[in-house]
């Protein structure tokens, strides 16, 4: 339809001057026809469409600013007995003295759409707007008839698609979990909740920092991050993965998983991870810096005492359960290191009378001599090189003393 511009009847001109003086623009439908101005006629002295064929329900009256407002409205061919050409629009008002006023007015002439009957192949559907000048300060309304409105799809979806709630509508009324995120809700730390848009369906907040939820649900990020909501704060889990905050896991590959924090005995902000570091202080875990350099490498430290905190190091350690009372590893406290050591004991070296002499390799320079074993003067040496039994392989040595291992990198949930 092409429509250049609506104009003012002689009746929308007089309601428009008691609009500025404060009468309320209510607007109350629009219609479609097909007349064609009589000659010497003008729109501005129409009182009604020279022709109507269709009455197109308003279904939503906004204000653009500066004074102009969009009336909207569908129009459909669903339930049109009789096909015609769209050469006329009309916008009808009430006016408090005349009633129901043709507002104004625009006629395509020639240049116009044919709307077909309905019931056919061909099913239409179009947005039809209306800009109208008024005042910025006019109070201006529309008479909508909801049971006769049909939505249009692209209405539809600009409404669907709208963030911020406009019915304020909470989650107990679409059937869901109370557990459901709401927004403008008083949330306490440790209250867990569920986004009502869960981008990955596995998704589950938990409250970090007090507050009030915004207005509008935020974009939940990725799995382990804060998210900024209103006045609180929320950390991002999944709920397939139940382990508890700071539990030590270990990890096949080389980088921590989302939610996760490599054991390394690294500085980590505060803020940037306020659950951990709340766990570690309800645990009792938070050594002094002095202390965790003295040897408790396992423990959280209080970093800079202000803004930091201190990881465990776990890197190239074998972990020990707690003696905690048994008596085998006694004096010891959750997360104190161990150096490496090898029970006390003696070696023995003696030999068989009549047999040969050591060899010179496996002799100290200056040899000892017993007679334990009756023969006076006897030669006895202590090795130097470490041989192999002939039975159980080259032995192996090193800087320390181990068992068979494999080397994972040890995680710790946040």
């Amino acid at each position: 339809m092409a429509f250049n511009g609506m104009t003012l009847t002689t009746l929308g001109v007089d309601l428009q001057t008691k609009i500025q003086a404060g009468t309320t623009a209510a607007f109350t439908k629009i219609k479609l026809g097909d007349g064609t101005l009589p000659v010497g006629g003008t729109l501005e002295a129409l009182t009604d469409l020279v022709s109507p064929k269709l009455i197109v329900n308003i279904e939503s009256v906004t204000s653009l600013g500066d004074g102009t407002w969009r009336v909207r409205g569908t129009l459909t061919n669903t339930g049109l007995a009789t096909g015609f050409f769209v050469r006329e629009v009309g916008l009808f008002a009430t006016d408090p003295d005349e009633g129901e006023i043709l507002y104004s007015v625009a006629n395509a002439g020639s240049e116009c759409d044919y709307l077909p009957a309905g019931g056919g192949a061909v099913v239409v559907e179009q947005v039809v707007d209306i800009v109208v000048a008024i005042s910025s300060s006019a109070t201006v309304t529309a008479t909508i008839n909801e049971g006769a409105v049909l939505v249009s799809l692209e209405l539809f979806n600009e409404h669907s698609n709208n963030k911020d709630n406009p019915h304020e509508v909470k989650a107990e009324q679409l059937g869901l979990s109370s557990n459901t995120w709401n927004g403008t809700t008083t949330y306490s730390v440790g209250d867990i909740r569920y986004p009502f848009t869960n981008p990955t369906g596995y998704m589950r907040l938990e409250c970090v920092v007090a507050g009030t939820s915004g207005a509008v649900e935020p974009s939940w990020t990725g799995v382990g991050s804060l998210v900024t909501d209103g006045t609180v704060t929320w950390i991002v889990d999944d709920v397939r993965d139940g382990t508890p905050v700071g539990r030590a896991v270990p990890e096949i590959l080389t980088a921590a998983r989302a939610g996760y924090l490599k054991a390394n005995g690294a500085l980590v902000s505060r803020a940037s991870y306020p659950r951990l570091w709340a766990w570690a202080n309800a645990t009792g875990l938070v050594a002094t810096e002095a202390a965790w350099s003295g040897g408790q490498t396992g423990r959280f430290s209080v970093g800079d005492g202000a803004t930091t905190f201190r990881l465990p190091d776990l890197r190239g350690e074998f972990l020990r359960g707690l003696d905690d009372g048994r008596g085998v590893d006694a004096d010891r406290v959750m997360g104190a290191a161990q150096a490496d050591q090898i029970q006390g004991h003696l070696h023995l070296v003696s030999r068989s009378t009549g047999s040969g002499a050591l060899p010179a390799a496996q002799m100290t320079a200056a040899a000892s001599y017993d007679t334990s074993s009756g023969i006076a003067n006897e030669a006895i040496g202590v090795t130097t090189t470490i041989i192999a039994d002939g039975t159980n392989g080259t032995p192996r040595v090193g800087a320390e003393t181990r068992a068979r291992n494999i080397a994972y990198l040890y995680c710790i949930k946040y």
